[in-house]
Protein backbone atom coordinates (compact mmCIF):
# COMPACT_ATOMS: atom_id res chain seq x y z
CA UNK A 1 0.00 0.00 0.00
CA UNK A 2 1.32 3.39 -0.96
CA UNK A 3 0.75 6.80 0.46
CA UNK A 4 0.94 6.25 -0.05
CA UNK A 5 22.40 -2.28 -21.58
CA UNK A 6 19.62 -1.66 -24.10
CA UNK A 7 17.89 -4.78 -25.47
CA UNK A 8 16.79 -5.05 -29.08
CA UNK A 9 13.31 -5.92 -30.31
CA UNK A 10 10.79 -5.56 -33.12
CA UNK A 11 7.61 -4.30 -31.49
CA UNK A 12 3.98 -4.82 -32.47
CA UNK A 13 0.58 -4.53 -30.84
CA UNK A 14 -0.21 -7.05 -28.12
CA UNK A 15 -2.55 -9.95 -28.85
CA UNK A 16 -4.92 -11.14 -26.16
CA UNK A 17 -4.35 -14.66 -24.85
CA UNK A 18 -4.51 -16.57 -21.59
CA UNK A 19 -0.94 -17.96 -21.70
CA UNK A 20 2.32 -16.34 -20.70
CA UNK A 21 5.66 -18.09 -21.17
CA UNK A 22 8.92 -16.78 -19.77
CA UNK A 23 11.37 -19.73 -19.82
CA UNK A 24 13.85 -18.19 -17.37
CA UNK A 25 11.24 -17.59 -14.67
CA UNK A 26 11.63 -19.43 -11.38
CA UNK A 27 8.31 -18.25 -9.97
CA UNK A 28 5.35 -16.10 -10.97
CA UNK A 29 3.17 -14.41 -8.38
CA UNK A 30 -0.13 -12.63 -9.02
CA UNK A 31 -0.35 -9.62 -6.70
CA UNK A 32 -2.89 -6.94 -5.88
CA UNK A 33 -1.91 -3.60 -4.43
CA UNK A 34 -3.23 -0.15 -3.67
CA UNK A 35 -2.29 2.82 -5.83
CA UNK A 36 -3.60 6.27 -6.74
CA UNK A 37 -6.44 6.63 -9.20
CA UNK A 38 -6.60 9.31 -11.88
CA UNK A 39 -8.93 11.22 -9.54
CA UNK A 40 -6.50 11.07 -6.61
CA UNK A 41 -8.44 8.40 -4.71
CA UNK A 42 -7.09 5.01 -3.69
CA UNK A 43 -7.76 2.10 -6.03
CA UNK A 44 -6.74 -1.55 -6.26
CA UNK A 45 -4.59 -2.74 -9.16
CA UNK A 46 -3.49 -6.23 -10.16
CA UNK A 47 -0.11 -7.24 -11.47
CA UNK A 48 2.45 -9.97 -11.90
CA UNK A 49 5.80 -10.50 -10.19
CA UNK A 50 8.24 -12.86 -11.89
CA UNK A 51 11.43 -13.99 -10.18
CA UNK A 52 14.54 -15.20 -12.05
CA UNK A 53 16.30 -18.56 -11.70
CA UNK A 54 19.65 -16.93 -10.97
CA UNK A 55 20.99 -16.89 -7.38
CA UNK A 56 20.15 -13.84 -5.29
CA UNK A 57 23.06 -11.38 -5.64
CA UNK A 58 24.48 -9.35 -2.78
CA UNK A 59 22.08 -6.50 -2.16
CA UNK A 60 19.14 -8.35 -3.69
CA UNK A 61 17.71 -8.89 -7.14
CA UNK A 62 17.61 -5.74 -9.30
CA UNK A 63 14.06 -4.83 -10.27
CA UNK A 64 12.50 -3.75 -13.56
CA UNK A 65 8.92 -2.45 -13.62
CA UNK A 66 7.45 -3.03 -17.07
CA UNK A 67 4.79 -0.77 -18.60
CA UNK A 68 2.81 -2.51 -21.33
CA UNK A 69 1.55 -0.88 -24.50
CA UNK A 70 -2.20 -0.69 -25.08
CA UNK A 71 -3.78 -4.15 -25.11
CA UNK A 72 -7.49 -3.36 -25.02
CA UNK A 73 -10.30 -2.97 -22.51
CA UNK A 74 -11.61 -6.53 -22.08
CA UNK A 75 -10.73 -8.59 -19.01
CA UNK A 76 -8.71 -11.11 -21.03
CA UNK A 77 -6.57 -8.26 -22.36
CA UNK A 78 -4.92 -7.50 -19.02
CA UNK A 79 -1.27 -6.74 -19.83
CA UNK A 80 -0.03 -9.44 -17.45
CA UNK A 81 -2.14 -12.02 -19.31
CA UNK A 82 -1.87 -10.79 -22.91
CA UNK A 83 0.83 -12.52 -24.95
CA UNK A 84 3.20 -10.93 -27.43
CA UNK A 85 6.10 -13.17 -28.48
CA UNK A 86 8.57 -10.33 -28.99
CA UNK A 87 7.69 -8.63 -25.72
CA UNK A 88 7.88 -11.90 -23.81
CA UNK A 89 11.32 -12.63 -25.28
CA UNK A 90 12.39 -9.14 -24.23
CA UNK A 91 11.14 -9.56 -20.66
CA UNK A 92 12.67 -13.03 -20.48
CA UNK A 93 16.04 -11.47 -21.30
CA UNK A 94 15.75 -9.34 -18.18
CA UNK A 95 15.03 -12.49 -16.16
CA UNK A 96 18.02 -14.24 -17.74
CA UNK A 97 20.19 -11.34 -16.61
CA UNK A 98 18.98 -11.70 -13.04
CA UNK A 99 16.23 -9.10 -12.79
CA UNK A 100 12.88 -9.46 -11.09
CA UNK A 101 10.25 -8.41 -13.63
CA UNK A 102 7.10 -6.62 -12.45
CA UNK A 103 4.11 -6.15 -14.77
CA UNK A 104 1.27 -3.89 -13.74
CA UNK A 105 -2.21 -4.24 -15.20
CA UNK A 106 -2.72 -0.49 -14.68
CA UNK A 107 -5.84 0.97 -13.14
CA UNK A 108 -9.23 -0.38 -14.09
CA UNK A 109 -8.87 -4.16 -14.32
CA UNK A 110 -10.13 -6.05 -11.29
CA UNK A 111 -10.11 -2.98 -9.08
CA UNK A 112 -12.61 -0.51 -7.72
CA UNK A 113 -12.89 1.57 -10.90
CA UNK A 114 -13.70 -1.09 -13.48
CA UNK A 115 -12.63 1.00 -16.48
CA UNK A 116 -9.29 1.93 -18.02
CA UNK A 117 -8.34 5.63 -17.90
CA UNK A 118 -6.19 5.03 -20.96
CA UNK A 119 -3.24 7.42 -21.44
CA UNK A 120 -3.72 9.09 -18.06
CA UNK A 121 -0.07 9.68 -17.23
CA UNK A 122 -0.32 10.04 -13.47
CA UNK A 123 -2.49 6.95 -13.02
CA UNK A 124 -0.24 4.77 -15.18
CA UNK A 125 2.90 6.11 -13.49
CA UNK A 126 1.48 5.44 -10.03
CA UNK A 127 0.69 1.84 -10.96
CA UNK A 128 4.21 1.31 -12.31
CA UNK A 129 5.73 2.78 -9.16
CA UNK A 130 3.50 1.23 -6.51
CA UNK A 131 3.96 -2.31 -7.78
CA UNK A 132 7.59 -1.93 -6.68
CA UNK A 133 6.48 -1.24 -3.11
CA UNK A 134 4.07 -4.19 -3.27
CA UNK A 135 6.82 -6.51 -4.52
CA UNK A 136 9.04 -5.56 -1.59
CA UNK A 137 6.24 -6.49 0.79
CA UNK A 138 6.11 -9.92 -0.81
CA UNK A 139 9.86 -10.61 -0.89
CA UNK A 140 12.90 -9.43 1.08
CA UNK A 141 15.25 -10.54 -1.71
CA UNK A 142 14.85 -7.42 -3.86
CA UNK A 143 17.22 -4.52 -4.26
CA UNK A 144 15.79 -1.14 -3.31
CA UNK A 145 17.02 0.23 -6.65
CA UNK A 146 14.87 -0.26 -9.73
CA UNK A 147 14.36 0.83 -13.30
CA UNK A 148 11.20 1.43 -15.29
CA UNK A 149 10.79 0.27 -18.90
CA UNK A 150 7.76 0.74 -21.12
CA UNK A 151 6.54 0.50 -24.69
CA UNK A 152 4.03 2.82 -26.39
CA UNK A 153 1.47 3.67 -23.67
CA UNK A 154 3.92 2.16 -21.20
CA UNK A 155 6.76 4.19 -22.69
CA UNK A 156 4.84 7.37 -22.03
CA UNK A 157 4.11 6.15 -18.50
CA UNK A 158 7.83 5.45 -17.97
CA UNK A 159 8.60 9.09 -18.77
CA UNK A 160 5.94 10.17 -16.26
CA UNK A 161 7.53 7.89 -13.66
CA UNK A 162 10.94 9.44 -14.30
CA UNK A 163 9.60 12.98 -13.86
CA UNK A 164 7.46 12.31 -10.81
CA UNK A 165 10.05 10.14 -9.04
CA UNK A 166 12.76 12.71 -9.63
CA UNK A 167 10.59 15.26 -7.87
CA UNK A 168 9.37 13.04 -5.02
CA UNK A 169 12.30 10.74 -4.28
CA UNK A 170 11.26 7.89 -1.98
CA UNK A 171 12.41 4.71 -0.31
CA UNK A 172 13.14 2.90 -3.57
CA UNK A 173 15.51 4.95 -5.78
CA UNK A 174 14.72 4.93 -9.49
CA UNK A 175 18.00 4.33 -11.34
CA UNK A 176 16.79 4.75 -14.91
CA UNK A 177 13.89 4.88 -17.37
CA UNK A 178 13.69 3.33 -20.84
CA UNK A 179 10.86 4.57 -23.05
CA UNK A 180 10.36 2.51 -26.22
CA UNK A 181 8.27 4.31 -28.88
CA UNK A 182 6.52 6.31 -26.13
CA UNK A 183 3.11 7.83 -26.66
CA UNK A 184 3.36 11.60 -26.42
CA UNK A 185 2.85 14.58 -28.75
CA UNK A 186 1.97 12.18 -31.56
CA UNK A 187 -1.40 11.55 -29.92
CA UNK A 188 -2.33 15.19 -30.56
CA UNK A 189 -1.64 14.77 -34.29
CA UNK A 190 -3.53 11.48 -34.22
CA UNK A 191 -6.66 13.08 -32.77
CA UNK A 192 -6.33 16.21 -34.91
CA UNK A 193 -6.37 14.03 -38.04
CA UNK A 194 -9.37 12.12 -36.71
CA UNK A 195 -11.35 15.32 -36.16
CA UNK A 196 -10.31 17.03 -39.40
CA UNK A 197 -10.38 14.13 -41.86
CA UNK A 198 -6.65 13.45 -42.02
CA UNK A 199 -4.97 10.07 -42.35
CA UNK A 200 -5.49 7.95 -39.23
CA UNK A 201 -3.26 4.93 -38.80
CA UNK A 202 -4.29 2.15 -36.39
CA UNK A 203 -7.92 3.27 -36.34
CA UNK A 204 -8.96 0.89 -33.50
CA UNK A 205 -6.94 3.07 -31.13
CA UNK A 206 -9.53 5.81 -31.69
CA UNK A 207 -12.13 3.82 -29.77
CA UNK A 208 -10.02 3.13 -26.70
CA UNK A 209 -8.68 6.69 -26.69
CA UNK A 210 -12.11 8.33 -26.57
CA UNK A 211 -13.35 5.77 -24.02
CA UNK A 212 -10.36 6.49 -21.79
CA UNK A 213 -10.90 10.23 -22.13
CA UNK A 214 -14.55 9.85 -21.16
CA UNK A 215 -13.61 7.92 -18.00
CA UNK A 216 -11.20 10.65 -16.88
CA UNK A 217 -13.56 13.46 -17.90
CA UNK A 218 -17.25 12.38 -17.82
CA UNK A 219 -18.26 15.75 -19.28
CA UNK A 220 -17.07 14.40 -22.64
CA UNK A 221 -20.37 13.37 -24.27
CA UNK A 222 -19.59 10.48 -26.61
CA UNK A 223 -23.07 10.63 -28.14
CA UNK A 224 -22.35 14.17 -29.28
CA UNK A 225 -18.70 13.54 -30.14
CA UNK A 226 -19.19 10.48 -32.34
CA UNK A 227 -20.88 10.32 -35.69
CA UNK A 228 -23.08 7.32 -36.45
CA UNK A 229 -20.50 5.24 -38.41
CA UNK A 230 -18.07 5.37 -35.47
CA UNK A 231 -20.47 4.41 -32.68
CA UNK A 232 -20.52 0.63 -33.35
CA UNK A 233 -16.72 0.51 -33.10
CA UNK A 234 -16.74 2.32 -29.76
CA UNK A 235 -19.54 0.11 -28.44
CA UNK A 236 -17.60 -3.00 -29.51
CA UNK A 237 -14.50 -1.71 -27.73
Amino acid sequence: RRRHTRLQGDWSSDVCSSDLTLPDAAKRVQISYTTSSFNGKATTVNGLMTLPKTPVPQGGYPVVSWGSGTTGFAAQCMPSQAVNATRDAYLNEWLKRGYVVLQTDYEGWGGSVGHRPLLDGKSNAAALTDIVTAAHRYSNQLSNEWIVVGHSEGGGAALWVAGLTQQAGGKYPLKGAIAIAPVGPGILKFMDNAVNGGVVHAQPFLSVTVLGANIVDPSIDLDKLLKAPMKPQVEAA
